[in-house]
């Protein structure tokens, strides 16, 4: 749960302005790698106002010796656009609100263990397998004992196939992914919109099939792009306490929870769109269709929001 003082400090990445072209642009799976780069760059100013955030309460709420340490750890920190950096800084913010302890010895821990590198047609997938990452508790999860040969083998099947197959989605997760925090008994993933880069994904239970891989690679992938564009630009204006029905949960959602399985599940209907898995094309493309209307019913949507449902509809439009 993000904290007020970082909400309000997200308000500040107005600057990072995505025009109208932009965002149909980031809309379409396909998406041009050079709109992705263009959100890294917000994510890192993201982390940079975060942090100086907190080194500012440290300062003014807490002894001068907690001031000293995290000082310390800051200056180890030579890579902010690692995504544990968010999630810490929303986690030190969440105790300096309830008057808890900051750790500032965590402000990096369970440093990943293995580097991994899959290659298909010039095309290079490098991510960190991390199974100790610290945000699994706070989402509920648990983290699968790491096996590098095992998720170098199935990375490099699914890779070959999504380059082989969609190359330009497989150059856009290249520029937003860079670790993966193996999930345990838990198909599909998770991501956090406090840790751009970091998705969280569980092997399937068949490894016969590098497709399924691939696909939770798209998937977790097009959350990251969602996540990245909300810091830049408000999507929707519904209350908090508003839920609507969502094709993929049995509860009713918020309105931002339908529009990241909208936006999501458009690109898993491209992956498998023209393949050999028909039902898989049509369950995620009826899917998506239903949350579009939704979405486009709502009244919940900005400018910028009915922008994207209205891209998400064209493409739909485009494969019936």
């Amino acid at each position: 749960m993000a904290t007020r003082s970082a909400r309000l400090m997200i308000e500040a990445l107005a600057r990072h302005h995505l025009s109208a072209a932009e965002l149909r642009g980031l809309t379409h799976p396909q998406t041009d790698p050079a709109l992705l780069v263009r959100l890294r760059r917000g994510e890192v100013s993201k982390h940079k106002l975060l942090l100086e955030l907190v080194r500012r309460r440290v300062r003014r709420e807490r002894p001068a010796g907690a001031a000293a340490r995290l000082e310390e750890a800051l200056s180890s920190l030579n890579d902010v656009a690692d995504g544990r950096v968010g999630a810490w800084c929303v986690g030190a913010l969440a105790a300096l609100d309830a008057g808890a302890p900051v750790n500032v010895g965590d402000l990096l821990p369970g440093r990943a263990p293995a580097r991994v590198r899959s290659s298909a047609d010039g095309l290079a997938l490098e991510v960190t397998l991390d199974a100790g990452d610290p945000c699994l508790e706070r989402l509920g999860l648990t983290a699968e004992p790491l096996d590098v040969a095992l998720w170098q083998r199935e990375l490099d099947a699914a890779w070959r196939l999504l380059v082989t197959r969609h190359r330009r989605m497989a150059e856009g997760i290249g520029v937003t992914v860079d670790r993966i925090v193996p999930l345990a008994a838990r198909p599909g993933g998770a991501t956090s919109g406090w840790a751009f880069g970091t998705v969280g994904i569980g092997l399937p239970a068949s490894r016969a099939e590098p497709s399924r891989l691939a696909e939770s690679l798209v998937h977790e992938h097009r959350h990251l792009v969602l996540s990245a564009i909300m810091d830049q630009v408000q999507l929707t204006r519904a209350p908090a306490a508003r839920r609507y029905p969502s094709p993929w949960r049995r509860e009713p959602r918020p309105i931002d929870g339908v529009l990241q399985g909208c936006f999501a599940h458009l690109a898993v209907a491209a992956f498998w769109r023209g393949g050999r898995e028909t039902a898989a094309f049509e369950s995620a493309y009826a899917d998506t269709a239903a949350a579009t209307a939704t979405l486009a019913a709502s009244g919940a949507l900005t400018e910028a929001g009915q922008v994207i449902v209205e891209e998400v509809q064209r493409l739909l439009d485009g494969w019936s």
